[in-house]
């Protein structure tokens, strides 16, 4: 076996102790992921397919009648995501409050599971009417549906 120079010798340990390194890091993110309990993927009681089922079509004529709303809830707070709905076809006040509950929920199973959070919070997207969409009720008269848009809300 040929003999490496010095300086290449260096190099190659260097590169194996970074390595060694990244590994430890790695190996002790790991561990950190593993003492903290999961965050809870399930809304408890249905209350996705619920939540889901009162924004319905979310149908509208123009970007006035979509609005987004935060759903679930972050260990650290806020929502873990978004959905548009429409005043057309939802009742504010009967959404609002079974979102509400759900996040109340959440937060309370994280408490009881310890889930613990980096605390980054999801921006919340713009909305719009996008037109020509089909929507899901062969009720309404509304030619477009509410869909979120990548972005900030105000930036």
């Amino acid at each position: 076996m040929r003999a490496m120079p010095r300086s290449t010798g260096c190099i190659l340990a260097l590169g194996a102790r970074r390595g060694a390194v990244l590994l430890a890091g790695l190996l002790m993110l790991a561990g950190c992921g593993a003492a903290s309990a999961p965050a809870p993927t399930t809304h408890p009681g249905g209350a996705l397919a619920e939540i889901e089922g009162l924004i319905g079509a979310a149908a509208c004529r123009h970007d006035a009648d979509c609005r987004v709303i935060g759903i679930g809830a972050r260990a650290c707070g806020g929502p873990e995501a978004y959905r548009a709905w429409s005043v057309i076809d939802t009742d504010e006040r009967l959404l609002t409050e079974r979102v509400q509950r759900d996040a109340t929920v959440r937060r309370a199973e994280m408490d009881r599971l310890g889930v613990r959070s980096t605390c980054t919070m999801l921006p919340q997207p713009r909305v719009s009417c996008v037109l020509g969409a089909s929507t899901a009720s062969a009720t309404t008269t509304a030619p477009g549906r509410c869909v979120l848009q990548s972005g900030r809300q105000a930036d």
